[in-house]
């Protein structure tokens, strides 16, 4: 059985509204936002997700021509959720920016996925809760 995907969002929005184009990720992702409100998303179990690349920044034309028809899209954050720490000596030993995401990964222990939802029906439930 296919585990359901729980991320994170923060937004200065009291209420999250399923949409197109809705960014989650980890908690620390979230966190590094600094939005004052949280909310915990549940993804539909099962769906299919292409694996992309981390461009810094999405838009829909980009996203619907390398993702047509996916209602979810994951990718390796190469931003949000990292300590400063980590990404200083990081660059120390190499250039990360043109590592690939496995060897990135390596490099930056604490990257992990994010994904942007491209169909709201991919949600299962929103639900604000409290910072940890």
């Amino acid at each position: 059985m296919t585990e359901t995907l729980i991320a994170y969002h923060s937004s200065n929005d009291e209420e999250l509204l399923p949409k197109r184009m809705l960014h989650v990720g980890s908690l620390a992702q979230a966190r590094m936002r600094g939005g004052r409100h949280l909310h915990r998303v549940t993804l539909q179990p099962g769906i299919r997700m292409p694996r992309l690349r981390d461009h810094g920044s999405w838009n829909a034309r980009t996203l619907m021509r390398h993702v047509p028809r996916a209602r979810v899209a994951v990718y390796l954050n190469r931003h949000e959720g990292i300590p400063l720490e980590e990404f200083d000596a990081a660059r120390a030993r190499c250039d990360i920016d043109r590592l690939a995401d496995d060897r990135f990964r390596r490099a930056l222990p604490s990257s992990s996925d994010s994904w942007i939802v491209l169909d709201q029906d991919a949600i299962v439930s929103i639900e604000r809760i409290d910072w940890p």
